[in-house]
């Protein structure tokens, strides 16, 4: 939403009043909103995206739908509902992913989050063998299957290997570089939308690539 139309929808929240379109007379509103937004709220502020008023005259009741990136143990059901849904009307008898297919999606980073899951079902579900019960990897998109299993990643530059005999801090630290420069790849190196996706503010982000060594990002 616009941030001059947030204003104006503030002063409706306030006063319980609008004006219609080329109207000269107030008319008083009695409503509840639900709202919703697709970046964190303090960031979407500190972007000036969001008025940080309207934000907080909102958020009486506040819900947070952490993104699949965030909880991966929910990405294989989610999977199979969209293909419980979908494959029925796209005239097939898809059930169920492969094993492989849920290892691919485990480690996948989602930049797309739910619609990005959904999109890549559809397209599985078409190419799927009329007859087939589950999708397999030969199913999805070309650009996952370059993903690859944590396990068999290379360690992110300037972290050592993850060989066994390191401590809980070293592979804490170890993956959340991992998580950073797989958001940095999946947005072009453009730390604005890494940010976004990672759900955290870009100081906080540029001082994790020191932190951790990785490439240099852009904007």
């Amino acid at each position: 939403m616009d941030i001059g139309l947030q204003s104006k929808l503030l002063r409706v929240l306030e006063t319980g009043c609008f004006r219609a379109v080329g109207g000269q007379e107030e008319k008083p509103c009695k409503c509840r909103i639900i709202s919703a937004i697709n970046e964190e709220p303090f960031i979407a502020i500190e972007n000036s995206h969001l008025r940080a008023d309207l934000y907080y005259r909102l958020a009486v009741f506040s819900i947070e739908l952490p993104p699949l990136i965030r909880r991966r143990e929910d990405i294989s059901e989610t999977a199979e509902y969209f293909i419980g849904s979908m494959a029925p009307v796209l005239g097939k008898k898809v059930t169920r992913l492969s094993s492989a297919v849920k290892q691919i999606f485990e480690y996948h980073s989602w930049p797309g989050n739910v619609r990005e899951l959904r999109h890549i079902i559809t397209q599985a579900i078409y190419f799927a063998g009329k007859d087939e019960a589950f999708i397999k990897p030969h199913h999805l998109p070309e650009y996952l299957l370059r993903t690859k299993a944590a396990p068999e990643a290379a360690p992110p530059s300037g972290l050592p290997g993850t060989s066994g005999k390191e401590g809980l801090s070293q592979l804490m630290n170890a993956y959340e570089a991992k998580i950073i420069q797989d958001a940095l790849e999946n947005n072009g190196h453009n730390i604005s939308r890494a940010a976004k996706q990672l759900l955290i503010s870009r100081t906080n982000l540029h001082n994790k690539i020191k932190k951790y060594n990785l490439e240099k990002a852009e904007g």
